[in-house]
């Protein structure tokens, strides 16, 4: 049996056995890192809504470990922290939590 010369590879070819869904999303993955790292920009700032749901939550600590966006929460604070400190996720609980969304296009661009 050889060593596995190449991690990202080898999980890609894992995750093509495991069906088509699974592929069409790793590959929209490969294409979001990408496409930022072509346009030499960090990957996408995405408004998170519904902050206050434990499953949205879960679902974002996934997409941040791929590292595919960068997260902007709504909700109120007061409800979205307890929540992400009961989840002990370190991806989580340094992200600002916002009351409102953004009044226009501009308002969260770095």
């Amino acid at each position: 049996q050889k060593p596995i010369q190449d991690f990202q590879a080898y999980r890609d070819r894992l995750e093509a056995t495991q069906g088509a869904t699974r592929s069409f999303i790793r590959n929209v993955i490969h294409r979001i890192k990408s496409q930022a790292k072509t346009r030499g920009k960090d990957v996408p700032l995405v408004v998170i809504p519904e902050a206050h749901n434990p499953a949205v939550l879960k679902a974002l600590q996934v997409v941040m470990e791929e590292g595919i966006l960068r997260p902007i929460l709504l909700g109120r604070p007061e409800e979205v922290l307890p929540l992400i400190h009961e989840m002990d996720s370190d991806l989580l609980k340094d992200l600002p939590v916002h009351r409102k969304a953004p009044a226009g296009p501009g308002e969260y661009r770095d």
